[in-house]
């Protein structure tokens, strides 16, 4: 699915995706901005092979680009992954020239009851894994958390909507949920006989994979944040 197809005002000379991993959110930018630069921690996933297109190791909480450099800045899926999230959007902001536009896509949690909710616990857990390895990895945010990251911007018309990943549509049955669920249930088997991890969260990954088969599980919804530094 596209995170930009319908948005207004897109387009300009540089744009900015930052924690690019795969890069996914870099080349759809690429058809709206002449230059897109995609910066991460670890270079890895794929190459930038694509004219107009720049893949460049760096530390989000400290860039090295001017102020004012960018006409769009945005990151996705990532502001869970962030050490100090509230630097890092200091920073885009810094980058971004006036006038430019801002875009945040993060999934966020949102318990209703059914096994959409295993989403986000399945995600607790696997941050909480990744945090015993000593590596960065926060729980989901709540939608109200993102929503006061974002207010403290001062952006102008900014434009709040939550969309559904494709496995989390109204309409998808059990089978479909357990196959949606099925790499997740292999990661806390995994988890469940790791030697490095304490007993606790070796047991809540075999609780969690037995629940995960069973039930299968739908994405979380993902919020999706644009507005327009002011002048």
């Amino acid at each position: 699915m596209s995170w930009t197809a319908d948005l207004e005002g897109l387009g300009g000379e540089r744009a900015l995706d930052v924690a690019t991993g795969s890069g996914k959110l870099a080349r759809e930018l690429l058809g709206r901005y002449r230059e897109v630069v995609g910066i991460d921690t670890v270079t890895r996933g794929f190459a930038a092979t694509e004219p107009g297109l720049a893949l460049l190791e760096m530390d989000a909480e400290t860039m090295s680009f001017p102020d004012g450099h960018f006409d769009l800045v945005a990151t996705s899926w990532s502001l869970h992954h962030f050490a100090n999230a509230t630097r890092v959007i200091d920073e885009m902001q810094r980058v971004l020239r006036p006038g430019g536009k801002f875009l945040i896509i993060e999934p966020f949690l949102a318990p209703n009851g059914t096994n959409q909710d295993l989403h986000g616990e399945a995600h607790g857990l696997v941050a909480a894994i990744d945090r015993a390895r000593g590596n960065c990895h926060m729980p989901l945010f709540e939608r109200m958390q993102i929503g006061s990251i974002i207010q403290g911007l001062g952006l102008l018309d900014v434009q709040f909507a939550p969309m559904m990943v494709q496995a989390a549509e109204a309409g998808w049955d059990l089978e479909a949920c357990q196959v949606a669920a099925a790499p997740w249930v292999e990661r806390m088997r995994a988890a469940s006989e790791a030697a490095d991890l304490d007993a606790g969260l070796r047991e809540r990954a075999r609780a969690l994979a037995v629940r995960l088969e069973t039930e299968g599980m739908r994405t979380s919804p993902v919020m999706r944040t644009y507005g327009t530094k002011p002048d």
